[in-house]
């Protein structure tokens, strides 16, 4: 893959906090694309929710009380990719209803 195609580009990186994701970011940041990092907490699986005792505790632990709507990540995702965010490059945005406080 040519790498330098990459250049001056926004790359979107689903799981960059670690692993492959993470390694994935970095290859394409070295050539100077501006990185949209996005990952997921664990406790926020179908599988963790679906037991109500554990979704209530995590919806209590949230500063904010209650688990993020599937549109509200989608649209921290655009932000991170659009033209407002042009200097926003190499973080994973935690959007967690404030559980990172």
């Amino acid at each position: 893959m040519n790498m330098q195609s990459f250049d001056g580009r926004v790359v979107m990186v689903t799981g960059a906090g670690k692993g492959i994701g993470q390694a994935s970011a970095i290859a394409f940041a070295k050539p100077g694309a501006r990185l949209a990092g996005v990952d997921r907490l664990p406790c926020l699986r179908m599988s963790f929710m679906a037991h109500p005792t554990a979704a209530r505790i995590t919806k209590n632990r949230r500063q904010l009380k209650r688990i993020a709507k599937a549109e509200e990540i989608a649209a921290s995702a655009a932000w991170l990719c659009s033209d407002a965010a042009a200097y926003v490059t190499g973080i994973v945005l935690p959007v967690d209803g404030g559980i990172t406080l």
